[in-house]
């Protein structure tokens, strides 16, 4: 797992990956893309939960009549739920991160915030893949192998901390942040 000052680190030389962005509007419509596709995210896996439940129920049914059918095993659709309610409160988690940014957006900073939104961003992709390979560890492990991947790690808790930082800063001094063309490649 990552420390914090890597993370900080990493945002020092992080550049700015959507140059489009060139004002406050188009900071807002930016991160409402951003928060739309968040919630697309999270209706999606919702309803993979609720057809995980209705697939563990079949196991159990078809497992109470093993004599006709293989024993399946139905644990998997517990465990494999659990990595969803994780990922949907990942989601939440960064729709509200979103959501604070759009509201601290002024004039001042709507770079430094494009630049903090694409950052976090790369780590929600990562923290997605991270869940990903979860899931793939677990069909795997029904089919009797093990995965690993030693680039797969949680940092969720330093992200946490880190972006929690960050926005603070922000609160405490919105009109600190001039509009630096560097944040740009």
């Amino acid at each position: 797992m990552k420390k914090i000052e890597e993370i900080e680190k990493e945002y020092a030389s992080f550049r700015i990956k959507s140059s489009f962005v060139k004002n406050k509007e188009e900071f807002e419509a930016f991160i409402q893309v951003g928060i739309d596709d968040i919630d697309d995210a999270e209706v999606s896996y919702k309803k993979e939960l609720r057809e995980n439940r209705l697939w563990q129920l079949e196991a159990k049914i078809r497992n109470f009549f093993f004599f006709l059918f293989q024993q399946e095993e139905e644990q998997l659709y517990s465990y494999d739920n659990d990595i969803l309610k994780e990922v949907i409160k990942l989601t939440e988690k960064y729709k509200k991160y979103y959501q604070r940014a759009k509201e601290l957006v002024n004039d001042h900073n709507f770079l430094e915030l494009t630049k903090f939104i694409d950052f976090i961003s790369d780590y929600y992709s990562r923290h997605m893949e991270y869940f990903e390979f979860s899931r793939d560890q677990l069909d795997a492990q029904a089919m009797g192998f093990n995965l690993y991947n030693p680039k797969m790690e949680d940092n969720r808790k330093i992200v946490d901390m880190f972006v929690e930082s960050k926005l603070s800063k922000i609160e405490e001094k919105p009109y600190q942040y001039e509009k630096k063309e560097k944040l740009h490649d």
